[in-house]
């Protein structure tokens, strides 16, 4: 029986679904999420940015979505991860969809297969810090920046909003995916289409807004 390439990403996914939860609920924190736990515990979000986030260094965004996750859903081991696999998984889609729109389905299927099981980012969805949140993070803003640099008459409005929504999720996770997003927006300035330069520089603005 010939399998269609929807079928292969669905076995793919689903390849990557089973190798990051795979004695999932054994799985202990590490010394680096027992440090962003132990600065979780505090009464008020400013007190939260003063005591847990400026004294870290890293940007506010991830500590501050595990405040509110942990404040909803509790503190233990595979409800703290679990927003952390569900990143890997997706992940491995959008390197799909990248792929097939930069080349060709099988340069996607092979990316979301290199990326759906590889050791690195497995061991990364299985852990509730800013690494693999910043890859999907960047993988979701270069979906949007290739459909803003390839076809730009479709859609310019709503993927420069999604583009401007992931930047900022970029800028707000790690020093390196506000680095990242910065030289691809710049790099934008030299692809996008002439005639919607204008437009593309005003998101730009507009993400630069955000981040203040």
């Amino acid at each position: 029986m010939k399998l269609t390439n929807k079928t292969v990403i669905l076995l793919i996914l689903l390849i990557a679904i089973i190798l990051r939860f795979i004695n999932y609920f054994d799985i202990p924190f590490t010394h680096d999420e027992f440090s962003a736990m132990f600065r979780l515990n505090f009464d008020s979000f400013s007190e939260l940015i003063e005591k847990g986030v400026k004294i870290d260094g890293h940007p506010a965004g991830i500590q501050v979505f595990l405040y509110y996750w942990t404040k909803l859903f509790g503190y233990q081991e595979w409800i703290v991860k679990l927003p952390f696999a569900i990143f890997g998984i997706i992940s491995v889609y959008i390197i799909y969809l990248i792929g097939t729109k930069w080349f060709n389905e099988t340069v996607g299927l092979l990316s979301a297969a290199y990326i759906g099981s590889i050791q690195f980012t497995i061991m990364y969805s299985q852990i509730a810090r800013l690494y693999i949140s910043g890859m999907f993070f960047s993988l979701l803003m270069i979906y949007y920046w290739s459909n803003l640099m390839m076809n730009p008459h479709k859609n310019f409005n709503r993927n420069s909003l999604l583009f401007i929504i992931s930047t900022s999720l970029c800028t707000y996770n790690h020093h390196f995916s506000l680095l990242f997003a910065a030289i691809v927006g710049i790099s934008g300035v030299f692809y996008i289409q002439r005639k919607y330069l204008i437009k593309y520089v005003i998101s730009g603005i507009t993400r630069c807004a955000f981040k203040i």
